[in-house]
């Protein structure tokens, strides 16, 4: 869900541009700083013992967090789609 809310964030920072030139802008080096952080956190919960015992979370096997990070990119990554058809009928 995580996952999915910071790819979410992206797609929607641009309606014209994908999620590789929004990731690509350098203009914006806040949006950059507080995505890697966020994934740090995200990564600190689940795999850190003091963290998982505060948040009451279990380490993930590598098959299961990618499982999560891929539904994550696929539940909201649709959009880009959507935009790259929408700017392909516009040409």
């Amino acid at each position: 869900m995580i996952t999915g809310n910071i790819i979410l964030v992206l797609v929607n920072s641009s309606n014209t541009k994908s999620i590789i030139e929004t990731l690509m802008d350098n203009r914006n080096k806040s949006r950059i700083l507080i995505n890697i952080i966020s994934f740090l956190v995200l990564i600190s919960i689940i795999y850190m013992p003091v963290l998982q015992s505060l948040f009451k979370t279990s380490s993930l096997g590598f098959k299961t967090f990618t499982v999560a990070l891929v539904l994550g990119v696929i539940s909201t990554g649709w959009w880009e789609i959507v935009k790259f058809f929408h700017r392909f009928k516009k040409f």
